[in-house]
């Protein structure tokens, strides 16, 4: 069975998909990147990495072994101006293909779900279309040098690959966040500031708005 990336983030999203691939006994190298890119990114990352480890931990000890890596990037730049390259999402894709090439690795996963894409709509935000294969090629193809033996390496979503099925069954959030065991959802963490939960972002107001947090970040 080929070995697929899994990019973990220790947030709700991905660990759903990550219980699912163990689950599904699939061959996985989940990596996780503390993306330090801005400083003013760089905050949050020391709760997201003790989260990742705890979660790590529990799916190692309550499901199987399975190979991880981590790594990481810290640029000392802000965020605005905003660059053309350079978002969370635009490292991942580079720095995971950089690592498909050394592994020959053919598949990298991202846990985005047509929940996300539906959840960003309700908050009047642009579903991520930047997350499309067609928009990520290039920075694959930069990170490959072109290679000929990545020109199939595929950036997959479950929005896409499964269509609504499956894992990707999940209307909300707030499901998909169901499909999880209560001893998951206390070490979950999904705040974009330097918090566990700051209540004020988009992340936590959707966390609140689905009813999976109160107003004070208990579990509900």
């Amino acid at each position: 069975m080929e070995k697929e990336l899994l990019f973990y983030s220790g947030g709700p999203d991905s660990t759903v998909l990550l219980k699912y691939f163990l689950k599904q006994n699939k061959n996985l190298l989940v990596v996780y990147f503390e993306l330090g890119w801005s400083y003013e990114t760089q905050p949050r990352l020391k709760f997201q990495k003790e989260k990742v480890n705890q979660l790590i931990n529990y799916f190692k000890k309550n499901y199987r072994e399975f190979e991880y890596m981590d790594g990481g990037i810290f640029l000392n730049i802000p965020v605005n101006p905003p660059l053309q390259f350079g978002t969370d999402d635009q490292w991942l894709v580079f720095l995971g293909s950089l690592i498909c090439r050394v592994r020959n690795i053919k598949k990298m996963w991202h846990a985005s779900f047509t929940y996300n894409w539906n959840n960003r709509k309700t908050f009047g935000k642009e579903p991520p279309y930047w997350l499309l294969q067609k928009d990520v090629q290039p920075i694959i193809n930069f990170a490959t040098f072109n290679d000929p033996r990545f020109k199939d390496l595929q950036f997959i979503i479950p929005k896409i690959y499964y269509d609504g099925k499956e894992i990707d069954q999940f209307k909300t959030k707030k499901e998909a966040w169901d499909y999880l065991e209560p001893e998951v959802k206390k070490l979950v963490r999904s705040c974009e500031e330097d918090l566990i939960f700051c209540g004020k972002c988009y992340k936590c107001k959707t966390w609140i708005s689905h009813g999976m947090i109160d107003q004070n970040g208990n579990i509900t």
